[in-house]
């Protein structure tokens, strides 16, 4: 048997997110590359056989301003908007100067820098008296919602359960109309007037909102709702790596590092839609 030889490939991307986040185009990178790989991309049809590689792939840098804080509030930022709601810059990206968001009207802004009005995910909450109720914007908790709360909203029809309860939880404190509301039920707390509340999230503009900041999620409920499943590779040598298969008998050709991107691929492959 012949010497092994070892080469090593460093391989730097820079990417422009566009809404994407960090883990979606880490997870874009690795797919790509490991089916490179399995197309003999390492040996280029020649003699030479790999004997064994490793690849890992990871965040260096995130794409967010130095400071990370909104220059006009400086509350931290999420995704890129300011978390406080109150804000401006809760709707628009940093990169618009504070005067021109300040003073000239959307559509200029959207001709002037190319960028457009954060899209709305349109909720409400409300005591079980009905004596009070919000309405709000609840697209800061799907920025940072696990993809698995998403589902979780999806599975119960998008309100009057544990799942929609959690997302005008994560309000209070930080909406003052979604905050009075829990302050009045706390304030009737082991009383005679002792109440509960509801949340409702509408779901067409959370799932255009979806489609557009987290893609890979949509997909997810996309595959859910037409009975394409997704599971996690069987054999040895892609452990971790997930594959779709849908009622029909119809699977994937090949396994993708992610669950997000094993549903992307079957919205592709699969055409699904909105049912």
């Amino acid at each position: 048997m012949s010497d092994l030889l070892k080469v090593q490939l460093t391989l730097s991307v820079a990417y422009r997110p566009n809404g994407l986040t960090a883990e979606n185009l880490k997870s874009f990178l690795e797919a790509g590359i490991r089916n490179a790989i399995g197309n003999g991309l390492l040996t280029a049809d020649t003699v030479a056989e790999v004997e064994t590689y490793n690849m890992a792939v990871e965040v260096i840098q995130t794409v967010v301003p130095a400071t990370g804080t909104c220059q006009s509030c400086g509350t931290p930022l999420l995704e890129g908007y300011c978390q406080d709601i109150t804000c401006a810059y809760s709707d628009w990206p940093q990169s618009i100067p504070v005067a021109d968001l300040m003073t000239l009207p959307a559509a200029e802004l959207t001709q002037r820098y190319g960028v457009t009005r954060r899209l709305r995910i349109e909720a409400k909450v409300w005591d079980d008296s009905r004596v009070n109720e919000a309405g709000f914007d609840a697209a800061l908790w799907f920025a940072q919602a696990d993809s698995s709360d998403i589902e979780s909203l999806q599975e119960i029809g998008w309100s009057g359960d544990y799942a929609s309860d959690a997302v005008a939880e994560y309000y209070d404190g930080r909406h003052p109309e979604v905050t009075e509301v829990f302050n009045y039920i706390r304030a009737v707390r082991n009383t005679r007037a002792q109440t509960g509340f509801e949340c409702s999230v509408d779901e067409d503009s959370a799932k255009a909102w979806l489609k557009v900041h987290r893609p890979g999620v949509r997909a997810i409920l996309l595959c859910t709702a037409n009975e394409v499943s997704l599971v996690e590779a069987q054999e040895p040598e892609i452990a971790g790596m997930w594959d779709w298969l849908d009622g029909e008998g119809n699977a994937c050709a090949g396994s993708f590092a992610t669950r997000e991107e094993a549903a992307l691929n079957a919205v592709a492959v699969l055409k699904l839609s909105e049912q």
